[in-house]
């Protein structure tokens, strides 16, 4: 039986480890801990707590034994007082257990039901974050908007997007926000190297280099391309300066050979458009079954495919493939081992664009041959326009009055200030005309061959159709996620994703000069309360789980009254800076998860035993 002087070892005397309560215990930890707790308190409480006659009444106050004879009259009543507080004590424990047998009952139904909803498994270790022991796989869906996300049409990605999603090591973004212009190889090319399309060289699809007389194609991959590459540095460029092999499937970039192997990924998949996604799972199988491969990246194009040829309306077509890929990453996260390190991303969302909606250059402007101050143009989303650089604010003159009310005609002066590379530089045009998502300017020849309704991308990146998928899995993110208390992160530029993959290769302290902010995710920032109120995105995405959690438009449209004098581009043009996104008023009442549960039962628990044993002592809160 434990002795009055083992008061003074009670406060971690029961616990593993002093310090469990700031190393983020499970929850059976815990309640292991409070249990203990309790049994101190209780043994506290025994041979401490006075009561008005007795031993320790005269022992614990200070009061002295007079002699032998004057003392034997009061051990000869110890045993009835003994007797009377063990009873005391007993019905104190048999009303605190069956409170605690209670709330854990409550917390393992709770529990059951919410894994019932999908078996993933998912790793308990802690994690040393950039441990190289861990491997990391990359997936990257080519035009996935995470608007595409909802319950009937990617049940999977639906699941762990949502705040019932109890996978304790899912790390989730409303969305990513993609680099000017949204294409695809600018924003691959943004996300490993860590700098924006303008710093880091390729800055379109389809550009020009206007002193070596160039064109930038993304399905040339000789030698003569390799110019274009060598303004910045690959993430593999630094895992093979320690030693890191790298996979790459079909990464736009990686197929580049370059004389400095530094630059070069350890194995490259060549690209293959009409790649089953079957073969695809394998594929990414064998990757990360090679133990020399610390980092797998792998690209997904159908999804872009899709919606090029159906813009981003869905219809049968539509979600017919979304339901694939949702099914093959179902498939591949059952089949990847529980600590790798899983991020699936996007590089951009997708607009619809009727043909009507299309203009026609040389309707705008006359032939391109009436215009001698251009000397090269692209008309992609935006129309890159190429001058000798005395003539633009000549060819400005000519162009601008003739501009449709849905683009503008600016100077690349005015949205890249900042380019110092004078490689680079060569590589930007003069002017550009930008357009709403929905409206584009072509030449009649590529006019002629459009349907009558298609989609692209490549518009603005604050534009809510632009919008990427950001989502991570994995015992790197269940040590975030436990940091931050939250399974939702606040919208962050893609260029962040370069010092994420940094971290997680254990490489985020190398000395590199890049837009994106290395430290970014050792500060990380919950969601919190979020909501925004975007009419395109109810339109475009109207089942969607985005416009479930933190879409206010409906709620928005029905207690005030539309405004005569807002026009229909200002209501679509919604940015993740304007005023129409609400941070202080959340879309829905987010359920609390299992982890805020069980911190309610401490409460509980820990208020009923300062009811049992008021503390006055500081150091034991």
């Amino acid at each position: 039986m434990p002795t009055a002087d083992s008061e003074f070892e009670l406060e971690f005397s029961d616990l593993e480890d002093p310090l469990d309560f700031l190393d983020s215990p499970t929850w059976s930890q815990r309640l292991k801990s409070y249990v203990n707790r309790s049994k101190n308190y209780l043994k506290k409480w025994y041979y401490v707590t006075p009561f008005n006659t007795g031993i320790e009444l005269q022992t614990w106050n200070g009061t002295e034994l007079q002699d032998d004879d004057d003392n034997d009259h009061i051990f000869d009543n110890i045993g009835v007082v003994r007797a009377k507080k063990k009873t005391y004590i007993w019905k104190w424990i048999t009303f605190v257990l069956s409170i605690i047998a209670t709330l854990l009952l409550s917390i393992l139904v709770i529990s059951s039901l919410k894994h019932k909803q999908k078996k993933l498994t998912h790793s308990a270790a802690k994690l040393e974050p950039g441990s190289t022991s861990f491997k990391t796989l990359v997936i990257s869906l080519d035009g996935f908007h995470p608007g595409y996300i909802s319950e009937l049409r990617t049940p999977f990605l639906n699941q762990l997007f949502t705040p019932s999603n109890q996978i304790n090591d899912t790390l989730v973004a409303p969305y990513m926000i993609p680099s000017f212009p949204s294409q695809t190889f600018p924003n691959h090319w943004t996300m490993i190297t860590g700098q924006f399309p303008h710093h880091h060289g390729i800055i379109a699809n389809r550009f020009w280099d206007s002193k070596n007389d160039v064109e930038f194609q993304i399905n040339d991959i000789s030698s003569r391309m390799n110019t274009f590459w060598n303004q910045s540095y690959p993430l593999w460029f630094f895992t093979n300066e320690i030693h890191l092999n790298t996979h790459t499937h079909m990464w736009p970039g990686s197929e580049q050979i370059h004389s400095d192997p530094l630059r070069n990924p350890t194995i490259v998949d060549s690209f293959n458009i009409d790649e089953p996604l079957n073969d695809k799972l394998n594929t990414i199988r064998t990757a990360l079954q090679n133990e020399s491969t610390t980092l797998t990246f792998a690209y997904v194009p159908v999804v872009d495919t899709m919606g090029h040829k159906y813009g981003n309306l869905i219809d049968s077509g539509h979600s017919k493939v979304l339901k694939e890929v949702d099914d093959f990453l179902e498939q591949l996260f059952a089949d990847v081992d529980e600590n790798v390190n899983i991020l699936v991303i996007s590089d951009h969302g997708m607009s619809t664009i009727l043909k009507e909606n299309v203009y026609v250059w040389e309707t705008l402007f006359g032939d391109l041959s009436t215009i001698p101050a251009i000397v090269k143009l692209y008309d992609d989303a935006n129309t890159l326009i190429y001058t000798n650089q005395e003539d633009m604010e000549t060819a400005y003159k000519q162009l601008d009055p003739h501009i449709p009310e849905q683009c503008e005609l600016v100077r690349s002066t005015d949205i890249f200030p900042d380019v110092s590379n004078e490689i680079i530089h060569e590589r930007i045009p003069q002017l550009l005309i930008t357009c709403e998502p929905g409206y584009q300017i072509v030449r009649q020849s590529k006019y002629d061959k459009l349907p009558k309704r298609f989609g692209t991308h490549g518009f603005r990146k604050d534009h809510p159709d632009m919008r990427s998928l950001f989502l991570g899995k994995g015992p790197f993110f269940a040590d975030l996620r436990s940091n931050l208390n939250d399974q939702y992160i606040k919208p962050f530029d893609n260029i962040q994703i370069f010092s994420l993959l940094l971290q997680l290769c254990g490489t985020d302290d190398i000395d590199v000069n890049v837009d994106a902010d290395l430290k970014f995710w050792k500060h990380l920032i919950p969601l919190g309360k979020f909501s925004e109120v975007s009419k395109s995105m109810w339109e475009n995405y109207p089942d969607s789980e985005f416009n479930k959690l933190w879409n206010n438009y409906i709620e928005e449209t029905i207690s005030e009254k539309p405004s005569a004098t807002t026009s229909s581009i200002a209501t679509s043009t919604i940015s993740p800076t304007s005023s129409t996104i609400h941070d202080s008023t959340p879309t829905s009442e987010r359920h609390p998860s299992l982890g805020e549960i069980i911190d309610e039962v401490e409460d509980t628990i820990n208020d009923i035993l300062h009811k049992i044993w008021p503390s006055n002592d500081k150091g034991n809160d």
